[in-house]
């Protein structure tokens, strides 16, 4: 009839789908909005288009995760905004496929990077605790994980991180080492505590009877606990007058012992105790001090 029939919508949903296959070739990482789930992922808004996050593609979840709890995990992320990289684009199929695990993976890449080039020792920073092992925590600094090794998380003995710490913890760390070349960062939560043996020659003297719970006791010696992070080492030949006398024989981790201070380094931090030096008079004065403290 002479009349033209436009759509500014088409042009539009067109130039989307070009902005999605330029995304693919060059690898961007765009933030998508989740508008709903089903069983097999999220559907995320890009633009015009509606693109699909596969459930394998999801950050949070892995291959074992139970059905049920996927599902709960998928719907919890509706209205949530979220890092995407473009995978897959059929125009024609009208299929957009997204994973926020490679954008993810991605964004902690350069953000390990940027840190590592960064960061300098004696920095503090916020982070979250990310995982417990044997021999540390590792911590997540927004994007990159640091370690924590055991001997840096407490001023007192500690046999596992999880005497002191739990995932998804926030805590506040001090950067200690950054090896750019084998991408490490070495953090501590303690030398951000007060440490105890800086004073420890205003609260204790050579000659001064203490009291406190043995802790350890190896083939050399015990250790007792003198306050919180504070232990003296009573060492064996300190234990009893036989010098026959081995010290799982005579102690036992948890017993309680009073001891006399015999040696006292605040710069080694090590407090040397005895036993056999103890004597009767010392223990009922010991213990009318602790009473009378107490009360």
């Amino acid at each position: 009839e002479g009349d033209l029939v436009l759509s500014l919508t088409m042009v539009q949903v067109a130039k989307d789908w070009e902005e999605a296959a330029r995304l693919q070739t060059e690898g961007g990482i765009i933030q998508g909005q989740v508008i709903g789930y089903n069983k097999g992922g999220l559907l995320v808004q890009f633009n015009r288009i509606r693109g699909f996050v596969p459930a394998s593609q999801v950050a949070q979840l892995h291959g074992r995760t139970a059905s049920e709890e996927r599902q709960q995990a998928l719907q919890r992320m509706v209205g949530q905004t979220i890092p995407l990289k473009v995978i897959e684009v059929d125009r024609e199929r009208n299929r957009l496929v997204l994973s926020e695990r490679s954008a993810t993976q991605e964004w902690r890449k350069a953000q390990k990077h940027r840190l590592l080039t960064e960061l300098q020792p004696g920095d503090i920073l916020s982070g979250r605790v990310n995982q417990l092992t044997n021999f540390g925590a590792f911590i997540d600094l927004g994007g990159a994980d640091g370690l924590a090794h055991i001997s840096e998380l407490s001023w007192q003995r500690v046999n596992h991180p999880r005497e002191v710490l739990s995932p998804g913890q926030d805590v506040k760390v001090m950067v200690v080492e950054i090896d750019a070349e084998r991408e490490r960062i070495g953090l501590s939560l303690r030398r951000l505590q007060s440490n105890p043996w800086e004073s420890i020659d205003q609260r204790y003297s050579l000659g001064q009877i203490v009291s406190g719970p043995v802790t350890n006791v190896a083939p050399f010696g015990a250790f007792v606990q003198i306050e919180e992070a504070v232990e003296g080492l009573i060492h064996a030949s300190e234990l009893d007058v036989d010098p026959q006398a081995q010290p799982r024989d005579l102690l036992q981790p948890g017993q309680t012992v009073t001891a006399k201070i015999i040696s006292l380094d605040k710069q080694r931090q090590r407090m040397g105790l005895s036993l056999r030096r103890v004597s009767e008079g010392d223990r009922s004065a010991n213990g009318a001090e602790a009473e009378k403290t107490e009360a």
